[in-house]
C-alpha cells in the first residue's frame, strides 16, 4: 500500500470513527513521505519551529479556507517518534466533513517543541481539535 494511501486512509478513520488515537499512525503515514513525494502528491507545507501559537494555526486556516468548498479545519496533534517534538496536522475538511487531501488542497504539519497557552487550552486533553 502506497504511504499517501495510508494516509488518506488513516486520516478518514480519524475524521469519521472519531478514532483520534490513529493520529499517531496518519502523522507518522506522512512523516514517511519525501519530501519530493509530499510535494507531488499533496499540497503540504512543513514548518518546524520552537514555539508554536494557535494564532498561527488560525492565520493559515483563515488565509487558505474557501468557503465554497470547505466546512472546517482540523488540526491533530501528536508526539514525534523521539518524543521531543510535537506534530500538529493541519487539514480541510468538505462539505460532507470529509478530509481533503488532493493535490489542490492545502496541509500543514507543524513540528514544535511547544506551543502557546491558547492552544493549550484549545487541546486540553484532547488530540484534535475542530475549527469551523
Amino acid at each position: 500500500m502506497s504511504n499517501l494511501k495510508i494516509v488518506i486512509d488513516a486520516l478518514g478513520k480519524v475524521i469519521q470513527d472519531g478514532a483520534v488515537g490513529i493520529a499517531d499512525e496518519f502523522i507518522k503515514s506522512i512523516g514517511n513521505l519525501s519530501n519530493e513525494e509530499a510535494s507531488l502528491a499533496l499540497n503540504f507545507q512543513k514548518i518546524e519551529k520552537e514555539l508554536w501559537a494557535f494564532k498561527e494555526s488560525i492565520g493559515w486556516v483563515k488565509s487558505n479556507f474557501k468557503k465554497d468548498i470547505h466546512n472546517a479545519a482540523v488540526i491533530i496533534k501528536s508526539s514525534s517518534e523521539d518524543g521531543v517534538k510535537i506534530n500538529l496536522f493541519h487539514v480541510f475538511l468538505d462539505k460532507n466533513n470529509y478530509p481533503m487531501i488532493e493535490s489542490s488542497y492545502p496541509m500543514l504539519m507543524v513540528s514544535t517543541s511547544e506551543f502557546d497557552m491558547e492552544l493549550r487550552k484549545n487541546f486540553g486533553n484532547k488530540e484534535m481539535i475542530i475549527l469551523k
